[in-house]
């Protein structure tokens, strides 16, 4: 069982790194999101652990294209403010913060 699971966790990196030119970064988004919702449901710590390395990573993609509501949507999706305080800090830096804050008043 565990060698299935980590054969599903390679063929998720796999998905999630190749396809940025396939999928629209918004669908990247979502592909992380529900990653981090299904390794959380299933307590999978070394899941998680991948899923918020791959949105550190993917976070500089949408740096390089200025998708900082994107930005939002991955940090808010997530939920995990602490680990991904690195978005907070990009938002703050180009004048974006109060896309965050927005974010929030539409709930």
């Amino acid at each position: 069982a565990n060698l299935s699971l980590q054969a599903s966790q390679l063929k998720l990196v796999h998905v999630l790194s190749t396809n940025v030119v396939l999928a629209g970064l918004s669908v990247q988004v979502d592909l992380l999101i529900r990653a981090h919702d299904c390794f959380s449901i299933g307590c999978n710590i070394d899941g998680i652990a991948m899923v918020l390395e791959l949105a550190h990573n993917f976070s500089n993609t949408l740096n390089s294209e200025k998708e900082f509501k994107l930005m939002v949507r991955l940090l808010t999706g997530i939920g995990r403010f602490r680990e991904m305080s690195y978005i907070i800090d990009i938002l703050v830096c180009h004048d974006e913060f109060e896309t965050l804050l927005s974010k929030n008043a539409e709930k």
